[in-house]
């Protein structure tokens, strides 16, 4: 009995301390830590877990979306299903590039930026340099890119080189 009211009393404390949603902090939820988790083996980019760099990108990637007039269920439909797939230790936003056959299903929630960084992407796993500056900017923000050749043209498997096209045959 003394066990159940001692539980009961510090669930209690705990409920009555907890600050949640409070004004002056931001939540962070699953959504806002996302992006951070794209580190070469899966690891938490800790140089960007800031809330501000959290918002900052949940935000891009919401603006990609909502460019196209999906519903945010269907957003968030479409982003659960891609976070819950195995992509091994492929970094970047669209590791599918790389692993798999893409179809109109991978495309179709993307705007013309989205569709411009996945088809890089490919290219900056490899290390491309970029001359552009918004990919320059881009990717230069990512952990795992090391950019370190002008042509990787031969570096790409066969995958990444009927992706590419398959992309360069598909705009947004």
């Amino acid at each position: 009995m003394k066990q159940m009211i001692l539980t009961a009393f510090f669930g209690l404390l705990l409920i009555s301390s907890c600050t949640c949603n409070n004004e002056n902090e931001p939540v962070v939820t699953n959504e806002d830590t996302m992006m951070n988790t794209e580190g070469m083996n899966g690891t938490i980019n800790n140089a960007t877990t800031s809330a501000e760099t959290n918002d900052a990108e949940w935000q891009k990637i919401r603006n990609m979306f909502d460019e196209n007039n999906y519903t945010r269920q269907q957003i968030e439909d479409y982003r659960k299903m891609h976070d819950e797939m195995d992509w091994g230790n492929v970094p970047g936003f669209y590791p599918e590039a790389s692993t798999r056959q893409l179809t109109t299903n991978d495309t179709k929630f993307l705007t013309e930026w989205g569709h411009t960084v996945m088809l890089n992407e490919i290219y900056a796993r490899h290390g491309m340099r970029f001359t552009d500056e918004d990919l320059k900017d881009h990717f230069g923000r990512q952990e795992w890119y090391k950019p370190t050749h002008d042509d990787v043209t031969s570096m790409l498997t066969a995958q990444e080189r009927d992706n590419i096209t398959f992309l360069q045959n598909h705009p947004a």
